[in-house]
């Protein structure tokens, strides 16, 4: 560091010191100065913290400004981890919470199969990762929620990754997982934290099944990476049986000169993944087809299975560039820009065959039988790209004195996000010789979509850190806008191209803002006690809400109806949501917490905004326009254990309330002739239940770390005013009758289990590091099955043949060996799903193997980047089982 800046870091810390000393109260300052044994009189023992560690400026572990052996440098200011392996980001803003898990980087590589950032939670207790499409489309659950992204904040640094367009698929308004997980390359990861529940004010309504964090870490001298990732997918299910690749190439670079830090980031993701759902025949009473198969439906009803669909093959690029600029040691202001590709083509494939040709071409199944009657393929076909532009702009400071703060500002724009589908099947006609599909299709546009967030937040210590009080507050607010045409073209494998612009068939658009304020209290009145209080206030509005669904021709020439425009009303909800954490430590490493606190979940655009057209209908309605925000009340108990040698013990009791749940399910709309499936609100449901976590270092032998955690839940719907039980439809005669008849005989779901949700989950594992070289882990995953319906009538409890639409028990048995050949090179090989359990909630057997490079400055052998001289020979077997007593301490 230059001299200069080195002299301006210690007076702005001198200058601190100084006003932190004229800021004290004289009590304080008495209990500051120390107390002189006179007489043999015994000595006063300073305050223990809530870490068991001296309360306030007093504490070498709490000053701010440096130590003995100086003041500390940028790298250690801006250091996601403190020295002891703890987020900082809690350490600064006393984040309170009875549950933080985390995951390092360490236990990345020496734990964890990893191809994308959702692998990096799979382990952890409260999380759950469905990875039954991997890539992007993997799914985060929580444990009182079930593949709710739209009930959980994910954060990478400052930037949210959260979409606040779409509640499903691509973050989009048409569906997919709203999650930008995509952004995050598993190579950049430092560490990754969680922190379960709504009970620290600085995080909106999203929080109330907790705040998932990525963090990375700029570099104070060079270094470069580089890893090469490749695995196999061993697929044998439905009838079909393949092994579907993927690679995963990751370089990351970065260097400090003088004040002026960057970090660059791009990774090249290409793969294959299996079906997503079994394509049905359209009628059952059809002649035999050879290879079909029997599978059932949701509510158990036989269909016979002709063709899997929803594969694809994939193309991912990912690229980051993060710039920062240090004014002062503790005053840093970064950039961040990213920029994300995808481009996805969807395809299905029949199981009867013809010429021994079973796959798809461009336009459809190659085969001489007619397949509209024989299963919908062209819904499970078509090719996405998008790109996404991301900017983030933060101001941040950082002394650990009285006054510390953080601005930043997001902005998520969709430079091109266009989906092209087929309309429907045809057969083998002069004009289409090939069969397959209609060259009309569709063409579904959400570029120029955008979101941007700004947050603002301080916190004062007006005793120093960790002092009797400390009190943080903020700003924050959002903006999202959608506008989502479906245009009908000419010849869909086109693209745009064939797309006229001068209609739609349908379009939805609309505008949503959040703006908040918050304020929290940390107050240490007693050693051994921490009480935080909180408040947050939001106002919430939508408006500019509009949809339109025309009927075009099949040709695409022309409009042949036009929908009546329906203008959305405009929406406003202001709410509070008070918090409180009581933190209390009896004896030195137990720590017991009590949390109570509320959220406030404002509904997204495509909740909002998704039309429907019920039958008896010509015309697309809004069922649902006077949608109510979630209202979640969460407590939490949870008593923790500290083992002195490496570990914990954890049991925490939970239990959670939310009103208006939104959800989808049938609803009445007036006038149709039956219930139509749409967004609306569950009066209210309740989560509540117990969930365990344990982990020990070093048991039995040096080196061997052990895990196990699991939760129980009993989740169940209280109220549910709107349920219909689909009566009509048990007058209805043919395939509709047979699909609804099941819930006819149910009135009201009130009592029955939340869809989704199993009642137990167990995770376990153990990690084996003989020596500095070499790790071994194994690692077991089990969940039952869960309802999927609200009325639980569905046959997920009965065992009968599997259906893809269900949800099915998740059994996976993982392992990995991570390797060190030197201190550039290192190797990765590992199975998932060892014993190939079939299941949508994870990936079929999967095979790992990964080289990574690492470059340092200053690294031993720093004469050349492919230095030689520090490889491992044969191990060394007969150190590396070291018996070691087993303590409880």
């Amino acid at each position: 560091m230059p001299r200069n800046a080195l002299r301006r870091g210690v007076s702005a810390c001198t200058l601190i010191i100084c006003t932190s000393g004229w800021l004290l109260s004289p009590a304080t300052a008495q209990q500051s100065l120390p107390t002189i044994n006179v007489g043999g009189t015994r000595v006063a023992q300073p305050a223990r913290g809530p870490a068991g560690n001296p309360m306030g400026p007093s504490s070498p572990s709490s000053a701010p400004t440096g130590s003995a052996s100086g003041p500390r440098t940028a790298a250690q200011i801006w250091s996601p981890n403190l020295p002891d392996g703890r987020w900082a980001k809690v350490e600064k803003y006393q984040i309170p919470n009875p549950v933080i898990l985390s995951v390092t980087r360490q236990q990345i590589d020496r734990q964890i199969n990893i191809v994308n950032s959702q692998d990096a939670v799979k382990y952890l207790p409260s999380l759950y990762v469905s990875e039954n499409r991997g890539g992007t489309q993997g799914s985060l659950q929580t444990r009182s929620f079930a593949n709710s992204t739209e009930r959980n904040l994910v954060y990478l640094d400052e930037i949210p990754l959260n979409s606040l367009v779409g509640r499903g698929g691509q973050g989009g308004f048409y569906g997919g997982l709203q999650t930008f997980f995509k952004l995050v390359s598993p190579e950049e990861i430092e560490r990754v934290d969680y922190i379960s529940g709504p009970f620290a004010a600085q995080y909106g309504g999203r929080s109330m099944g907790g705040v998932l964090t990525y963090t990375t870490k700029m570099p104070d001298k060079l270094r470069i990476t580089a890893k090469e990732t490749v695995a196999v997918m061993d697929y044998d299910w439905a009838r079909t049986q393949r092994a579907f690749p993927r690679s995963l190439t990751e370089i990351t670079a970065g260097d400090r000169w003088g004040n002026f830090s960057w970090f660059l980031s791009t990774a090249y993701n290409t793969y294959q993944y299996p079906p997503a759902a079994w394509v049905p025949l359209a009628n059952n009473d059809a002649p035999p087809i050879y290879n079909e198969f029997l599978a059932w439906n949701r509510t158990g009803f036989p269909q016979r299975v002709v063709g899997i669909g929803g594969m694809f093959d994939t193309d991912l690029t990912n690229t980051k560039l993060k710039l920062a600029y240090d004014f002062l040691p503790t005053l840093r202001l970064a950039h961040t820009v990213g920029v994300f590709t995808e481009d996805r083509n969807v395809y299905g494939e029949t199981l009867y065959s013809n010429n021994n040709n079973r796959w798809f071409t461009w336009f459809g199944p190659r085969t001489n039988r007619n397949p509209t009657g024989y299963g919908n393929f062209a819904s499970f076909y078509g090719r996405h790209q998008n790109s996404v532009l991301v900017n983030a702009l933060s101001l941040r400071q950082n002394t650990g004195g009285v006054f510390d703060f953080d601005l930043a500002a997001t902005h998520f724009y969709l430079m091109h996000d266009v989906w092209n589908t087929p309309l429907a099947n045809v057969g083998t006609t002069a004009s289409n010789p090939v069969g397959g599909f209609t060259s009309t299709g569709l063409v579904r546009k959400e570029t120029g979509d955008y979101w941007a967030t700004l947050d603002l937040k301080g916190i004062y210590r007006p005793f120093g850190p960790k002092g009797a009080h400390e009190v943080s507050f903020g700003l924050y607010g959002d903006q999202a806008h959608v506008v989502a045409p479906t245009y009908q073209s000419l010849s869909w494998p086109s693209g745009e191209s064939s797309n006229i612009g001068r209609f739609y068939t349908t379009i939805a658009k609309g505008t949503t803002r959040t703006q908040a304020l918050w304020a929290q209290e940390v107050w240490r009145f007693h050693p051994d006690f921490k009480l935080t209080l909180g408040i947050r206030g939001e106002h919430w509005s939508a408006s500019d809400g509009f949809n339109q669904a025309n009927t075009a021709h099949p040709s695409g020439a022309f409009v042949t109806a036009a929908g009546t425009p329906i203008f959305q009303p405009y929406r406003a909800h202001t709410r509070f949501s008070p918090k409180s954490v009581l933190e209390w430590k009896p004896i030195e490493d137990w720590t017991i917490s009590g949390a109570v606190g509320m959220a406030n979940r404002f509904p997204v655009l495509s909740e909002l905004y998704a039309l429907t057209t019920p039958q008896g209908f010509s015309q697309a309605v809004n069922p649902n326009p006077n949608l109510r925000p979630e209202v979640s009340f969460n407590k939490e108990l949870t008593i923790r254990r500290d083992f002195k040698s490496g570990g914990w013990m954890r049991v925490s009791l939970f239990h959670d309330d939310v009103r208006d749940f939104i959800v989808s399910q049938l609803v009445a709309i007036p006038g149709a002739l039956v219930p139509a499936s749409a967004t609306a609100n569950i009066e209210r449901v309740r989560n509540m239940g117990v969930e365990v976590d344990l982990r020990k270092n070093d048991v039995l032998i040096e080196g061997l770390d052990v895990y196990a955690n699991a939760v129980y839940l009993a989740s169940h719907i209280v109220s549910n005013r709107d349920y219909i039980p689909a009566l009509t439809s048990c007058r209805i005669t043919g395939a509709g009758a047979a699909n609804l008849a099941q819930s006819c005989w149910l009135l009201n779901d009130a009592g029955k289990r939340v869809p989704g949700l199993p009642d137990w989950r167990w995770k376990a594992g153990f990690i084996f590091k003989p020596d500095d070289r070499w790790s071994f882990a194994a690692n077991v995953r089990w969940a039952p099955l869960a309802w999927q319906t609200t009325s639980n009538n569905d046959v997920s409890c009965c065992g009968l043949a599997q259906s893809f639409t269900l949800q099915h028990r998740l059994f996976s048995v993982d392992a990995k060996v991570n390797y060190r050949w030197n201190d550039r090179f290192t190797f990765d090989f590992g199975v998932d799903n060892i014993g190939n359990y079939n299941s949508r909630e994870q990936v079929a057997r999967t095979f790992y193997a990964a080289m990574r490079y690492k470059f340092e400055e200053g690294q031993k052998g720093g004469n050349g980047i492919f230095f030689a001289g520090d490889e491992a020979g044969l191990p060394d077997v007969s150190h590396w089982f070291r018996p070691v007593a087993l303590l409880v301490d």
